[in-house]
């Protein structure tokens, strides 16, 4: 594995620490997402707990629209910076890719192949962490959207339920 890092020169190894970094934030979201939490049932056994401790004191309807606003930053942690280390991992294979080739043209002896090879590698490695990477983003994303909606609706059902 070491020798697969040193053939793809120096961008390789900060790719790797950075797609490390996203796959243990992707993770940790994901788990968030599949969180028991997140089973309406339980929502709204934990919203009535606390409307009637820590919200006591609230009118009803601002008491439920904070416990949904901080849903919806529970739901969102994280998502923006996610979004932009798939970025940057895709700038950087681009500019390992530039890195090795200008290797290879200045390269008097040996050919280009040692560049070539070494541009081709990073490229590929950055674009293998980042492309998962924007698929569970955006998975992810639209999974807070659904999961804040049926908040927004646990609301709705609040209300409904106390003008009864």
């Amino acid at each position: 594995m070491l020798t697969w890092f040193e053939a793809g020169g120096p961008w390789l190894y900060i790719i790797g620490a950075l797609g490390l970094l996203l796959f243990v934030m992707l993770f940790e979201r994901g788990c968030e997402a599949l969180s028991p939490y997140w089973k309406n049932s339980r929502r709204k056994q934990i919203w009535n707990e606390q409307l009637n401790t820590v919200y006591r004191d609230w009118n009803r309807g601002d008491a439920l629209e904070d416990l949904l606003a901080r849903e919806k930053k529970r739901l969102t942690a994280g998502t923006s910076f996610i979004a932009g280390l798939v970025q940057v991992l895709i700038m950087l294979g681009l500019l390992g890719t530039v890195s090795g080739l200008m290797t290879a043209y200045r390269a008097q002896t040996g050919g280009m192949e040692g560049g070539i090879d070494k541009a081709l590698l990073t490229t590929q490695y950055a674009l293998v962490l980042a492309i998962p990477g924007m698929f569970f983003h955006r998975l992810w994303s639209r999974r807070s959207d659904l999961l804040y909606d049926r908040g927004r609706h646990l609301v709705n059902e609040f209300l409904l339920e106390d003008r009864r």
